[in-house]
């Protein structure tokens, strides 16, 4: 359901009332979920005038539609409003070819989903996994990338684009690593809702319980920070010690035939998706790079105002990757440390490091996460401070081991969405080149410089 074929259900069930420009304005763009300063930047209102006009407004619908209608519940009414409408057999005229009111979902929570409004950038991966999910079936998608690149977001704002799609659409973040069996139960009841089931106390059963919800309706469950039930320092991608249940699980949901989709996202790929997934099969997986140019600057300008020039813009997304969450921080630094100007921050950093508070704990706590060996082979790389073939690599490499424990360390940096990978052709031979993520090498660099010093001076 659109905004249009919902500002259609309004009218109707208000008939001889009608909506002011304003109010309709700030419907539209509410059900779009922006924020009321970006409606009133739109409308040209001011933001105190556009609130007045909000509040007003879910009075209204609350007093039309018999229940309390708020800017953020506002989807979920108006969707059970369509339901009563469709099982009354009433035609609705929403848009100017009267087209059907469309399928919503029977249940919807969205648990501690965050709000991402406004929503930039990533216009091609929102066409891709709405592909994949819509016309492709898939049953189990991965969202892989570093921390802060945007999984979450994407995630959440690709679930409320195809909501309409599905009978239920669950939420969960796995943030505090529940315990398997609490919260395989948790799934199955937020998926029965409406029914009375006698839950299994069998690990098995319960998988098979679950199956059978997935196979009866249409159902989309969004699973995020899936690395937080990840073994640290395992190079392999094995569980944390009572959680192996959630491998299985995953394992059994890709492999086995249902009609629903369970989205993952995560700092770190999954085996049960690296092992089976493919390009005609119905489990695949996206590695979120950084955000173009013209996305982060709409990010960072609800922030404020910032000066720079276009190359100077370039030099700072580029820097930092286009990672959205570290350039957000980065723009605090710059408004009120350098006045919002770009080039001085800049200027700044060609002196020390451009890896400080909050970035520097989210490199850290990724870096925490390898191994003795992983970790041996990103120091290698940051001190090349360039891009390398394997064999470059392997060849000076210090201590040497084995092909296979390499090999095996080399894979779980690129699963872990360290590793950058470059193609270089030289005399006609294409070659694969490895170097460390920009910030990361950066964070290296400036580690080994705090080590040295302290070496130094000890």
């Amino acid at each position: 359901m659109n905004n249009e074929e919902a500002l259609g259900i309004v009218e109707t069930t208000l008939r001889e009332q009608h909506l002011s420009k304003l109010q309709v304005m700030v419907f539209r763009q509410a059900w779009e979920e922006q924020s009321y300063y970006a409606i009133a930047k739109t409308s040209g209102y001011e933001v105190g005038y556009v609130k007045q006009t909000g509040s007003q407004l879910w009075q209204l619908l609350s007093q039309a539609f018999g229940e309390k209608v708020t800017k953020s519940n506002l989807q979920l009414v108006l969707k059970r409003k369509a339901k009563e409408l469709d099982r009354k057999s009433s035609v609705v005229k929403i848009s100017h070819n009267s087209s059907p009111i469309k399928h919503y979902p029977v249940q919807i929570d969205w648990g501690d989903a965050p709000d991402i409004a406004p929503f930039y950038g990533r216009n091609e991966e929102l066409s891709t996994l709405k592909k994949w999910i819509l016309q492709d079936g898939c049953r189990l998608v991965g969202l892989f990338g570093m921390g802060g690149i945007g999984k979450t977001s994407l995630s959440v704002k690709l679930a409320r684009e195809i909501q309409g799609e599905f009978d239920y659409v669950i939420w969960r973040s796995l943030h505090r690593a529940p315990p398997f069996e609490e919260f395989l139960e948790e799934l199955i009841q937020s998926l029965t809702i409406s029914q009375d089931i006698k839950l299994s106390h069998n690990f098995n059963h319960l998988i098979l319980q679950l199956l059978t919800c997935l196979r009866m309706h249409r159902c989309l469950v969004v699973l995020d920070n899936i690395e937080t039930i990840l073994a640290p320092c395992d190079r392999s991608g094995g569980y944390l010690p009572g959680y192996e249940g959630y491998g299985q699980l995953l394992k059994c949901l890709g492999e086995t035939n249902h009609q629903s989709t369970i989205l993952l996202t995560s700092r770190e790929k999954l085996q049960e998706i690296a092992l089976i997934e493919g390009k005609f099969n119905p489990i695949r997986s996206m590695v979120l790079t950084g955000l173009s140019e013209k996305a982060i600057q709409d990010i960072l300008r609800i922030k404020g105002d910032f000066f720079a020039s276009t190359e100077e813009w370039a030099v700072l997304v580029e820097r930092y990757g286009g990672n959205p969450f570290t350039l957000k921080i980065v723009a605090g630094t710059i408004q009120y440390l350098f006045n919002s100007s770009i080039p001085n921050f800049l200027e700044s950093l060609e002196e020390d490091t451009s890896v400080f508070g909050d970035i520097r704990y989210l490199l850290a706590s990724q870096m925490e996460r390898l191994s003795d060996l992983e970790s041996e082979i990103v120091y290698w790389l940051s001190i090349a401070q360039k891009p390398v073939t394997f064999s470059e690599l392997r060849t000076d490499f210090v201590p040497q081991v084995s092909l296979a424990d390499f090999l095996e360390a080399l894979t779980s940096l690129e699963r872990r969405s360290l590793l950058e990978k470059v193609t270089s052709t030289i005399k006609k031979k294409t070659q694969t080149l490895f170097t460390l993520k920009p910030l990361l090498m950066d964070y290296i660099s400036n580690r080994l410089q705090e080590e040295f010093l302290q070496k130094l001076y000890s």
